[in-house]
């Protein structure tokens, strides 16, 4: 996310400076109000925890049984 495009009131070296990260145990995400029902594009690697790896496979291995 480009914090100046956005127009958010000051800059900042990470966009969730700026909005929220939610990430439920069914595996959905929010990026600030919004519901994020495609796939995400996201490179910073500090956002994918060893809980939201947990949640992830607990779903997969879940849908192939």
């Amino acid at each position: 996310m480009k914090g100046m495009i956005q127009n958010w009131p000051f800059p900042s070296d990470d966009s969730f400076d700026h909005i929220g990260f939610y990430f439920n145990r069914q595996g959905k995400l929010k990026l600030g109000n919004f519901q994020q029902n495609d796939i995400v594009h996201y490179v910073d690697k500090k956002k994918i925890t060893l809980e939201t790896i947990n949640i992830l496979e607990e779903i997969a291995w879940k849908k192939n049984n």
